[in-house]
């Protein structure tokens, strides 16, 4: 089942690439940005997975708490939320930073991210960065 806010987010045009410590460049294929503060209020999105639904994922969920964030290296957990899906589950990532801002006026964000994830019951470090821009107007 697809939930209510998985609806509302919308196909961003950007980039978005990290790489897993010793690993190689990942790049989403599909990138999704919310930004609307209308009813009902659901707070900033940005996400990189490689399928076009929620089935069997693997990507990054950044949800933050507010349409004002910015800062450098703000750790996890303090404005903003990360989630990793891996083939379909999901990890909270409880620890690392992010650097950059929301633009709310221009449905965009930027931010370089250094993550710590937990890849099963292995914690691995993941860096990348995403320039996202919400290509249309949620409804």
């Amino acid at each position: 089942m697809v939930s209510h806010e998985e609806e509302q987010v919308q196909n961003a045009t950007g980039y978005f690439e990290y790489r897993f410590e010793g690993g190689g460049l990942v790049t989403p294929q599909y990138k999704y940005v919310y930004l609307e503060e209308g009813p009902p209020p659901i707070l900033p999105i940005f996400k990189g997975r490689d399928t076009q639904n929620g089935i069997r994922e693997t990507g990054f969920t950044f949800r933050f708490d507010s349409y004002d964030f910015w800062g450098v290296n703000i750790p996890v957990g303090q404005g903003f939320r990360v989630d990793h899906y891996l083939v379909g589950g999901r990890t909270e990532v409880t620890s690392g930073s992010i650097t950059g801002m929301i633009n709310s006026s221009e449905k965009a964000g930027f931010f370089k991210f250094d993550l710590n994830v937990d890849v099963s019951g292995s914690t691995t470090r993941v860096e990348g960065f995403f320039i996202l821009k919400q290509n249309v107007t949620a409804l």
